[in-house]
């Protein structure tokens, strides 16, 4: 009888059902807290494009600027954001051109990134590298622009902005502006001064309210003589 005795040790030790039962809960999980967190925000920027868009709509439309409905379009309710602040300007006898300057840097960020993204694609077609020198430039190069292009937007979206909160609540016009640049709530400030009067219609009312109001002649209730009643009239005075 052969009284030698070896322990193997296991070579390979099998997850048990337990485990991997709660390696997928917790991947379940994860995703929910992801889409979660996804319709949050698109729930909230859809709740500000709206506020902006009726705050922008009824400026317009108390401004008598045509196509108001134009500030629910997405793209062009950018260039009418600027068009409001050329009106503004052009009360003041000021020349702007902030809805032509905002249209083409909106535009423009998308335009970069579109041609740089097609030519990063066909040199890693070319090369057969997905990774290659000239798609990594490519990439570097337009994220580099497009967060240029950006800032450059925003420099003259805050600019525009400004103009419209001085135009329509001038002792709040910095409070909002700052709050506006650090917390992106403008869409509610927009819609909170919608129907305020602007300053030049308050101006336009303190020079009528200045001008002296026209003299009413005083109607005479006696009637007028006749040539012969003149004429008896006098005799009697001399």
């Amino acid at each position: 009888m052969n009284d030698f005795y070896y322990e193997y040790e296991p070579f390979y030790e099998y997850p048990s059902y337990a485990d991997s039962s709660i390696a997928s809960a917790a991947i379940t999980g994860i995703i929910a807290i992801l889409l979660v967190v996804l319709l949050l925000a698109f729930a909230i920027s859809l709740v500000c494009y709206i506020f902006q868009a009726i705050g922008l709509y009824n400026i317009a439309k108390n401004r008598g600027m045509k196509n108001p409905v134009l500030a629910f379009i997405p793209v062009a309710n950018t260039y009418y954001f600027g068009k409001i602040a050329d009106d503004i300007n052009s009360t003041m006898g000021k020349k702007s051109s902030y809805s032509i300057v905002l249209l083409l840097l909106s535009l423009g960020s998308g335009f970069v990134s579109s041609i740089v993204g097609f030519a990063s694609g066909i040199s890693s077609a070319l090369t057969g590298e997905v990774l290659n020198a000239g798609a990594i430039l490519g990439t570097v190069t337009s994220l580099s622009i497009s967060y240029i292009i950006s800032i450059v937007y925003y420099v003259f979206f805050f600019i525009a902005l400004y103009k419209i909160y001085k135009e329509y609540s001038p002792e709040n016009a910095t409070l909002f502006e700052v709050l506006s640049v650090i917390f992106s709530i403008y869409p509610f400030f927009i819609f909170a001064i919608r129907n305020k009067r602007s300053g030049y219609q308050i101006w336009c009312e303190k020079k009528a309210a200045e001008q002296p109001a026209p003299q009413q002649e005083i109607p005479n209730d006696e009637p007028e003589q006749t040539e012969s009643e003149q004429a008896e009239s006098e005799q009697i005075e001399q």
